[in-house]
């Protein structure tokens, strides 16, 4: 869920509370889809909803979520440490405000 304000806002979020009701069990292997939305980022803590459904619409479980955006340059930070595997949200669509050079330094050793 914390992704969906992060994706829209631009912006980084830490979870101040996260809620998961489970509704019925999931099977070992089932395949799922897990969807998640901003429901309000204009206040200081943002919110967000989600739900893990079946391929077959059976909703498995729903949740919802509080957070507290970070600063841009916090945003940045992050980012640097985040692998982004190919098919994702790639961190220009997140943070383009960031230096996204593959130049840039590393985060520091241990951190």
């Amino acid at each position: 869920m914390g992704w969906a304000p992060c994706v829209t806002s631009r912006r980084f979020c830490m979870s101040v509370e996260v809620s998961v009701e489970f509704l019925r069990p999931l099977p070992l292997g089932t395949p799922v889809i897990a969807t998640g939305w901003p429901q309000d980022t204009r206040r200081r803590i943002w919110q967000a909803h989600g739900e893990i459904r079946g391929e077959d619409g059976v909703l498995y479980a729903r949740g919802r979520g509080r957070y507290i955006p970070m600063t841009e340059e916090q945003t940045c930070d992050v980012v640097r440490y985040l692998t982004f595997d190919e098919g994702c949200v790639a961190p220009e669509e997140i943070a383009p405000y960031c230096s996204h050079d593959a130049d840039a330094p590393d985060p520091p050793e241990g951190a």
